[in-house]
């Protein structure tokens, strides 16, 4: 369409804090509807309403905590959860307009030159992608490429998308020597016993990709090794006789989803009921040209722990929406309050000094609870509402080791999953501020939407089991009681685990 007008971006044109949301994927599963899916023979299409539900309230909690929200152009097309705020006249396209304008909503054009494509193939894209060609035409937004030169373009995204994910695949085996497969076995919830039966099964998989015959791309994997035979990956009928079927797909999903934002050298945004990107075992710090760098294990328990003293925790419960019974334009009028400003400038001062983590998070704590309780005025009396006082915490992880730490009203707790593998080498770890809320059911806020995760700064792990040995150590001493029993998430929050071990 020749009436369309947009702006030009590259990537070092973002905002700093700006993220692209995994739940957005076509192919996202929470984890737990995974199980089932696979377990009773569904596909996406029989999950639909409950995924959808699911997909709306994280894309919601995206906008709203997201400084920028990078949204690669199809899922304005293809993802109802993103089309129903434009589809039809009213406040939600308006506000969705306006998110546009200001650049906060920013599609990224893998090869496209315009937001507007009319390559749609089925009928709800091409009813889709009429709608977002009207909305285009109206809208002065925003929109990035690796280039705007195409070969250049080419290139970069050959070199970041393509090429690391195929390189991902490949190297399954490599990744499952020295304690590797362990570590894996952590993440995805698979038995001790049967970590020689998912090593040989990743062994299988980096063997087939290296001999496959051109680039590997997820839908491969999905046909291959996930997907029933002859069953269209988009159908998403997920093949129980396929070994490990439910692990390689979140495993593929989070590689494949991890690859734009780290290309775009930005943050991605990690449903909890999904994989922590410590599963890809990366163990080497990104390139990153903000400056942003490894530190060691000390400091960042120095950061964490040992120069903690006592967090000034809001005790006053709240009354917060949920983010699935809101709109679009509740969002969007949150944005725009001084609430939302000060929270924003409390998430940058966090990211950019973890050092300073025991007086910046619980900064950051405080403005994020009153940025909920602006929210809820501006959402008024209709939508439900669930509780919020506001917890404030970490997550280390290193080596399949996962530690969560949590900082209530009444007390402070953590809880250990995983074992370092024996010998494990040298490694990055990663540490997570998060800030969550304390619901009666445990974990109803988070369930609610009302939850924020920020990674902080890289750590070099050079010996994995005395560091849990040391992270043990100093949790008690500075009087932080560890919880045990239940069936607490290792993806989840706290709240659930404690509610466990209440019952236990």
């Amino acid at each position: 369409m020749s009436d369309i007008s947009f702006h030009k971006l590259v990537p070092q044109d973002l905002k700093e804090l700006a993220a692209v949301a995994q739940t957005l994927d076509n192919q996202w599963v929470p984890r737990h509807l995974l199980d089932r899916m696979i377990a009773d023979g569904l596909s996406l299409a029989d999950v639909r309403a409950e995924r959808h539900a699911v997909v709306r309230t994280e894309y919601l909690r995206a906008v709203l905590n997201a400084e920028q929200l990078v949204i690669n152009r199809a899922y304005f097309i293809n993802n109802l959860a993103v089309i129903e705020d434009f589809a039809e006249p009213g406040p939600a396209r308006e506000a969705f307009k306006r998110l546009l304008s200001d650049a906060v909503l920013v599609p990224f054009l893998y090869g496209e030159t315009s937001p507007v494509d009319s390559a749609a193939r089925d009928r709800m894209t091409q009813v889709a992608e009429r709608q977002w060609s009207e909305l285009a035409a109206e809208t002065e937004m925003s929109c990035v490429r690796l280039s705007w030169t195409d070969s250049v373009n080419r290139a970069a995204v050959n070199k970041g998308l393509a090429v690391r994910f195929h390189e991902f695949v490949a190297g399954l085996k490599a990744k499952c020597l020295d304690g590797g497969d362990a570590i894996f076995a952590s993440h995805l919830g698979v038995p001790q016993n049967e970590i020689p039966a998912l090593r040989d099964r990743l062994s299988e998989v980096a063997a087939w990709a290296f001999n496959f015959d051109k680039r590997v791309f997820r839908e491969d994997v999905y046909r291959e090794f996930v997907v029933a035979e002859g069953s269209p990956p988009t159908d998403g009928r997920y093949d129980p006789a396929k070994r490990f079927a439910a692990q390689l797909k979140q495993l593929v999903d989070l590689a494949y989803n991890t690859t734009l934002p780290e290309t775009l050298d930005r943050y991605p945004l990690r449903p909890e009921a999904s994989l922590h990107r410590a599963a890809l075992q990366e163990w080497k710090q990104r390139p990153d040209s903000r400056g942003a760098r490894t530190t060691d294990a000390d400091a960042a328990l120095d950061a964490v722990i040992r120069r903690r003293t006592a967090f000034d925790i809001a005790a006053a419960e709240l009354p917060v929406p949920a983010l699935a019974d809101l709109d679009l334009g509740h969002v969007a009028r949150a944005r725009a309050t001084d609430e939302w400003l000060a929270y924003r400038d409390a998430l940058a001062d966090l990211v950019t000094h973890p050092e300073a983590f025991a007086d910046k998070a619980g900064v950051l704590q405080r403005r994020y609870a009153k940025l909920l309780d602006r929210l809820a005025v501006i959402a008024g009396p209709q939508p439900r509402s669930v509780p919020f006082s506001a917890g404030v915490g970490f997550n280390l992880d290193f080596s399949g080791v996962l530690v969560k730490v949590r900082y209530f009203a009444e007390g402070a707790y953590y809880r250990v999953f995983g074992t370092p593998p024996p010998d494990a080498p040298p490694s990055v770890g990663m540490s997570r501020a998060v800030i969550s809320g304390e619901g009666p059911d445990g974990d109803g806020a988070r369930r609610a939407g009302h939850h924020l995760a920020a990674d902080l700064q890289p750590f070099v792990v050079e010996e994995p089991a005395e560091l849990l040995r040391k992270v043990r150590s100093d949790l008690a001493a500075a009087g932080i009681r560890e919880v045990g029993g239940g069936s607490g998430a290792r993806d989840g929050g706290l709240e659930q685990d404690l509610e466990d071990n209440q019952a236990a």
